[in-house]
């Protein structure tokens, strides 16, 4: 069932039928002006009883929801119920268009079957194509002879184009409506089927066209990239099967050409792509390989401290080959640290990575950050390098040269004041340089007169 247009006001309810074989679409609503199309499921197998577009007026439908009647394959060859009409192409291709039309491709071969008993009379065949007669009678096979009435179209044609109308002897009636054009994919942009991924390849010369395929999502599968051909057009995937896959495609050959040998052989003969096992050497490199076939996927991964250099998904290509070489592990290492301060000194310096590096300010300075900063694992320090400030006070230096004897003695006092204190803190700072060989007689009584 399709809706057409769309518009405001009165709803109508949705569709009912009591037909198991018809689409159920009572749990819709439809605006008014929604245009509904509405068909059989099986085209032929089921008679259409009613009007198959209704639209919606101000609440309610234009005509009464048609009904779908079962036909003689389904009644034991009755002769109270319509005749079924079966569709068979033999060469080239057909399909349902929404609306329950045939739309049939130039060129093709199509037999419409009409399925009566024999011994009840012989059904009749009309059509509204002026265009040429057609072919009709039962069929020739021993098996079917005895209950399909055919007719045959060669090598459609537009102007084949028409209603086809099976009548049987009592007036029942069953009809196919068939049209003969040549159908193109719609652009990638307005083409769209629910759940299923679709590929295609357009005709990039003369009439528009191409072929595709849909594959139902969840089902594991690739595209592939066939050889090129010659006679005929093909879009494939491959559907992976234990450890072998499955090729297939859509192939399309135009009427006016021939079968190539070569074309088929290429077809029957195509093997999908694979890629060359990988060498990993790393010892800290990690992988997960799905497998080596074409657009199967690596992904490796570096333990903790370490770097992947290089990509770390790697697909295998319709060429063959990886999509990028095996990367490698590198250990996290931060740049080494300076000092421009010379009041600042590394008393640790580890650069590898959650290393550490750990700073000291000289006698009578401070830092002005924490002490410790950390290697990370982008490679970089976690803070800037600190630096060193002068404790708060004044500073005054003396010299003093004192002569014990023989020993000449230089020594430094120093005396500070902590500013914003009461009490007077003294420092003193000796050394010693000694201009004789023996200064370690020296007592502490000695030293105390400085």
């Amino acid at each position: 069932m399709m809706t057409r247009a769309i518009a405001f006001g009165a709803v109508c309810p949705g569709l009912t039928s009591s037909c198991v074989s018809c689409v159920q679409t009572d749990r819709l609503t439809f605006p008014h002006g929604a245009m509904v199309l509405v068909r059989c499921r099986e085209l032929g197998v089921y008679k259409l009883l009613g009007e198959s577009s209704l639209q919606c007026q101000n609440g309610v439908w234009t005509h009464r929801p048609p009904a779908c009647i079962p036909t003689t394959m389904l009644t034991n060859f009755t002769e109270d119920s319509p005749p079924t009409v079966l569709i068979k192409i033999p060469s080239g291709s057909a399909s349902v268009e929404p609306s329950g039309d045939l739309a049939v491709f130039p060129g093709s071969i199509l037999h419409l079957e009409c399925l009566f008993s024999r011994k009840l009379g012989n059904p009749e065949w009309t059509w509204t194509s002026t265009f040429r007669q057609f072919l009709t009678g039962w069929a020739i096979a021993a098996e079917e002879r005895e209950w399909k009435y055919r007719l045959s179209i060669y090598y459609t044609k537009p102007q084949d184009s028409g209603v086809f109308t099976c009548s049987t002897p009592r007036g029942l009636t069953n009809s196919i409506t068939v049209h003969v054009t040549e159908r193109h994919l719609k652009p990638h942009e307005r083409f769209f089927i629910p759940n299923y991924h679709f590929y295609r390849i357009d005709r990039q010369s003369g009439r528009k066209g191409g072929t595709a395929v849909a594959v139902r999502k969840g089902i594991p599968h690739i595209h592939v990239d066939l050889p090129p051909l010659v006679s005929v057009e093909a879009t494939g995937v491959c559907i992976p099967i234990g450890n072998s896959e499955v090729l297939l495609a859509a192939v399309y050959k135009s009427p006016s050409k021939a079968w190539s040998d070569a074309d088929i052989t290429e077809l029957l003969s195509f093997r999908p792509v694979h890629c060359e096992p990988m060498e990993i050497n790393d010892p800290y490199l990690t992988s997960r390989v799905e497998g080596t076939r074409l657009g199967q996927v690596a992904v490796f991964q570096c333990p903790i401290g370490f770097r992947l250099n290089g990509t770390s998904n790697l697909t295998c290509q319709a060429s063959g080959r990886w999509s990028a070489p095996v990367p490698y592990c590198m250990p996290i290492i931060c740049p080494r640290l300076e000092t421009e301060d010379p009041h600042l000194s590394l008393v640790e310096h580890n650069t590898s990575y959650g290393g550490r590096a750990v700073f000291r300010c000289a006698w009578g300075y401070r830092l002005t950050a924490p002490p410790g900063i950390e290697c990370e694992v982008d490679g970089q320090w976690s803070g800037p390098v600190p630096s060193c400030e002068g404790v708060g006070g004044r500073e005054i230096h003396r010299r003093m040269s004192v002569v014990y004897g023989e020993h000449s003695m230089s020594r430094s006092r120093v005396l500070a004041w902590h500013e914003g204190a009461s009490t007077l803190l003294v420092l003193v700072l000796v050394r010693l340089a000694m201009l004789a060989s023996n200064v370690d007689d020296m007592t502490s009584h000695e030293i105390s007169k400085f």
